[in-house]
């Protein structure tokens, strides 16, 4: 591609986000409406450095009640077996003060009791797996969880709700308004695209399995070689449950107090594809399909957030994820099978059990099995929620990467002591990572910093697909701090995946410093950062993360990005340019998709809404393509025949309001592979090019307008094109973080 002269050739207009509730935003600590301390401007961060473990500690009498009234004295900490000293205290056990005058202001003599502060609410996520529910065991635990809400509509703990279908899906941030939540559950039930087709199918197909014939009683070939991709398809999706909910970490450890993460699931099992693989007399580890490193890895991530997770076996009592021994009389399996079947039943049921057992008891939770009363698991999170012990340990350091046990014992030996089992001792930068690694893989959870990410296809050269990426996000959430004489400085990371499924299809990252001179404000002002991808056709996820350096705070975003084959004609949507203005852009990452900044630091670019000031000049974009050799369908023949070789195509560009032309552009032609007269861009020998249609600022007065494109040369009948465009009065600022429509 050859180096074009301004910063202009772009199109695809944005698509929705792939997270319903995205734009919502994620509020954790505080309660919905609260304003967020603002962020210090130049101030430096402060550094601690101790790094406090802090571990929620839960005492049961010898009855299984709470025991509300211990102090400090009453507990021993030992970290790796030996006795460390207990850094801090804290009580939540919602107690109501004494009366006055009842002699119970002061604690007893010899206790040294921390002042009952007022307890901070408990937080508890809802985690609906549809990857690994069946329709009854969703409606199941969706009916569990609105009859909780509806029934204890006052209670403290706030509640956020997310579905895993495929990728995480946030349903409802953290509110205490337990009549919405309860409506938005409603919707979910409602929706029959919240269901997983490949659980469903489970029952047809063991049937499949048990259908080979199979003789013996080693392993079975035939059985084998179709359960095999169905265990295989079963680890995948296992594995996107647990990054899902691994992902989920990080973004609930900076909040106070006991957290809990009740889990509803029927297949997701330790073993995954078990089922299948025992009706060929295998076993999951034989065949190498194992996720226990992953299961592993969101043990520390838990551990390390503080969270407790609370798993549900959907399935209800005896079910065995809507399997049974009455599935030996449908499709193609005979009465001899009844035992194999029954068998591999009870064995998927078991390997969901066990990740429950495992998942709760390394966490500090409780999991609940066979059981057709799930609200039970709300009765238990609640009684947790009631009342635990916060006990802080200073970890001297310096992220040690390893392991280390936790035992907390009390005084009086009749008492059970529940807690996390260990601690993993990250350094900084392996939090960072994951972080990181978390926000790419599930943004929605993360909205510290309101970031928006677009995608803009470029002209195809050849089988190339360029694509350039914007990230924008408000300059007054940078923190600057004074560097003398009035400037101020700040550094941010911008990091970036385009996911083809689960892989990646392409990866950006940049971390660079923001520097504002005397007198400059940030108000109204967005940081801009471009960078370009080359993707192939099919359906791909954005995904990118935004970290303030000295703050630590991080946002995410997400769109999905469609891209199709080139195909002749006029691709795509005309884009919008507009000049950067007081933004402050950085795109010098675009390069590699030919798009250069023009050295100002103001440059032109895309904008998602056809809309602009009549102050501001604009730039409108389009991409023609001649069709060639490679292309597809039904129209690369015609294509192909009107074109004939060397024939000359022409583009007449026009603004109309309504049917009354009023501007015009010179008409461009596309001879042998260049374009004359319309700023064209692309490659002299592509066969696909830019149309870029320049309007000064102050042509048009406001109103709303149309640009229409006629194309001929390419069909046999000309291509006639019309995109919708408004001019406004003065420039207005614009919340660039709420799609507005074109």
């Amino acid at each position: 591609m050859r180096e074009r002269g301004t910063r202009v050739i772009i199109s695809l207009a944005l698509a929705a986000l792939v997270v319903p509730g995205a734009e919502r935003a994620v509020v954790f600590p505080g309660a919905a409406g609260e304003e967020t301390p603002a962020r210090p401007q130049g101030l430096a961060p402060e550094h601690v450095e101790a790094n406090l473990v802090l571990v929620d500690v839960l005492v049961r009498d010898r009855n299984g009640k709470s025991v509300p009234a211990l102090g400090k004295e009453d507990f021993s900490l030992l970290i790796d077996r030996l006795p460390a000293p207990i850094a801090s205290f804290e009580r939540n056990c919602g107690e109501p003060s004494p009366p006055p005058g009842s002699g119970r202001e002061t604690p007893p003599a010899g206790k040294s009791e921390e002042p009952a502060a007022a307890a901070p609410p408990g937080h508890v996520v809802l985690v609906f797996d549809i990857n690994h529910l069946t329709r009854p065991g969703r409606d199941r635990s969706l009916d569990a969880a609105v009859r909780y809400l509806k029934e204890n509509p006052t209670a403290r703990e706030r509640v956020m709700l997310i579905a895993i279908k495929g990728r995480p899906v946030l349903l409802e941030s953290f509110t205490s308004d337990h009549e919405r939540l309860a409506a938005r559950l409603d919707e979910v039930k409602a929706d029959n695209e919240m269901i997983d087709l490949a659980v469903v199918e489970e029952r047809l197909n063991m049937s499949d399995v048990l259908s080979r014939e199979c003789g013996g009683s080693g392993l079975c070939q035939s059985r084998l070689n179709l359960a095999l991709p169905y265990a295989l398809a079963e680890e995948l999706r296992a594995r996107r449950s647990i990054d899902a909910l691994k992902s989920l970490m990080p973004a609930l450890a900076p909040i106070r107090g006991r957290k809990a993460v009740v889990y509803f699931s029927e297949t997701l099992r330790d073993e995954p594809g078990l089922e299948y693989l025992i009706l060929a007399n295998s076993t999951s580890r034989a065949e190498h399909i194992d996720v226990r490193r992953e299961l592993d890895d969101l043990q520390k991530e838990a551990n390390s957030a503080g969270v407790a997770f609370y798993p549900v076996f959907a399935a209800g009592l005896g079910e065995g994820g809507g399997l049974s021994a009455n599935d030996a009389s449908i499709g193609r399996i005979g009465s001899r099978d009844t035992i194999p079947l029954v068998r591999a039943t009870q064995a998927g049921e078991d390997g969901a059990l066990g990740f429950a057992s495992t998942l709760a008891l390394e966490t500090g939770g409780e999991a609940l099995k066979r059981s057709n009363d799930l609200g039970k698991i709300f009765s238990a999170v609640s009684a947790d929620l009631s009342c635990y012990y916060v006990i802080g340990y200073a970890n001297p350091g310096p992220g040690d990467g390893k392991r280390h046990s936790i035992i907390v014992r009390a005084a009086a030996k009749e008492y059970e002591v529940r807690h996390r089992p260990y601690y993993e001792d990250l350094s900084e930068g392996v939090r960072l990572e994951n972080k990181f690694r978390s926000v790419l893989m599930a943004p929605a959870y993360f909205r510290d910093i309101p970031a928006t990410v677009d995608a803009f296809a470029l002209a195809p050269e050849g089988k190339r697909l360029p694509f350039l990426l914007k990230v924008e996000f408000p300059l007054d959430e940078v923190t600057l701090v004074g560097e003398g004489e009035g400037r101020r400085a700040g550094e941010v990371e911008v990091r970036g995946t385009v996911w083809t499924g689960p892989k990646e299809s392409c990866a950006f990252r940049k971390r660079f410093p923001i520097t504002l001179e005397s007198g400059e404000t940030t108000a109204g002002r967005n940081v801009i950062y471009e960078t370009g991808c080359e993707l192939p056709a099919g359906s791909h996820d954005l995904t990118v993360a935004v970290l303030d350096g000295p703050s630590g705070e991080i946002g995410g975003a997400e769109v999905s990005l469609p891209v199709k084959e080139k195909a002749a004609g006029i691709v795509g949507d005309v884009l919008l340019w507009t000049s950067s203005g007081g933004d402050l852009l950085i795109a010098t990452d675009a390069t590699g998709v030919g798009i250069r900044d023009s050295g100002t630091g103001h440059g032109f670019v895309p904008r998602r809404e056809r809309r602009f000031s009549s102050r501001e000049s604009a730039l409108l974009y389009a991409i023609i393509c001649r069709g060639s050799g490679e292309t597809t369908g039904p129209a690369a023949g015609a294509s192909a025949r009107a074109r004939g070789a060397g024939a000359k195509i022409e583009v007449l560009r026009s603004v109309r309001a309504g049917e009354i032309e009023v501007a015009g552009f010179p008409p461009a032609t596309f001879g042998a592979g260049e374009a004359r007269g319309a700023g064209g861009s692309g490659s002299g020998t592509s066969d696909c090019e830019g149309i870029i249609s320049s309007i000064p600022a102050g042509r048009l007065s406001p109103g709303g307008y149309a640009f229409e494109l006629k194309v001929t040369g390419i069909t046999p009948e000309p291509v006639v094109r019309r995109a919708e465009f408004a001019v406004e009065g003065e420039a207005k600022p614009r919340n660039r973080n709420v799609p507005q429509a074109p």
